[in-house]
């Protein structure tokens, strides 16, 4: 039987494959915090936040769903990627790294093809990667986000 890749089996999850390093977080700045973003370390080192582009090097790992929740039921994405469910100031959060494939989220209007690095954006999504600095994966799919962010398999670099 052939096998491959499909998002559409993985729809309450952010890890798709692989054994990934979990470490335990504290929320301090929640604005657009929630599954599927990637994150940075915070004022203290145990408090993450949402990645930026500009701290694109510092990017720790992605933010897992909540373990009482499904991804479908907790967030639901509008046109602009802000998500209508966020996590809250001192939530424990549960940040997914390592050498993993998962689900990330594309921001809207770009165009992606498999194989393609990435980088965070300014809301902890992805876009192709255009500058110097590293980059946090690849896509593992074709994704086209024409009017509104799509999720994407990446297969993480960090």
């Amino acid at each position: 039987m052939p096998q491959g890749l499909d998002s559409t089996m993985i729809a309450n999850k952010i890890l798709y494959a692989g054994t990934p390093v979990y470490q335990e977080m504290e929320v301090l700045t929640y604005a657009n915090l929630a599954p599927g973003r990637l994150l940075i370390q915070d004022t203290l080192e145990y408090q993450v936040k949402v990645a930026t582009a500009a701290k694109k090097l510092e990017v720790i790992g992605v933010a897992d769903v909540m373990a009482d929740k499904k991804l479908t039921l907790m967030q639901t994405e509008t046109a602009d990627g802000a998500p209508l469910t966020t996590y809250a100031t001192g939530d424990q959060i549960r940040v997914i790294r390592g050498d993993v494939i998962v689900k990330l989220l594309l921001l809207s209007g770009e165009t992606i093809n498999v194989g393609e690095r990435l980088q965070a954006t300014d809301t902890g999504m992805v876009v192709a990667y255009a500058d110097a600095g590293a980059d946090i994966g690849y896509a593992l799919e074709d994704r086209a986000g024409l009017g509104t962010c799509k999720w994407i398999l990446v297969k993480l670099t960090i």
